[in-house]
């Protein structure tokens, strides 16, 4: 299991963050790496924008049942001559 969590500052590294990581992984072995993040917040992987869009975006405004009613044409299309 990998877990990414962020902190925006050091204070945040308290025994309640402390004791969330003991609960989350009980007794198995952990590795913890810190790394400042200032230089690397501009380059975002492919993947990270889409998880930041999708925190930021607000989709109760296209929840809506007949969003693609009227996408596509009514009409039957084209004729196909196939001889």
């Amino acid at each position: 299991m990998q877990t990414l969590y962020r902190l925006n500052t050091p204070s945040e590294l308290d025994e309640d963050f402390i004791r969330s990581l003991q609960l989350l992984f009980k007794d198995r072995p952990i590795e913890i790496m810190v790394k400042d993040i200032r230089h690397t917040e501009s380059k975002l992987t492919f993947w990270d924008a889409i998880e930041q869009f999708r925190e930021k975006a607000d989709f109760t405004v296209i929840d809506d049942d007949d969003l693609f009613d009227d996408i596509r044409g009514t009409e039957v299309g084209r004729e196909v001559d196939l001889s």
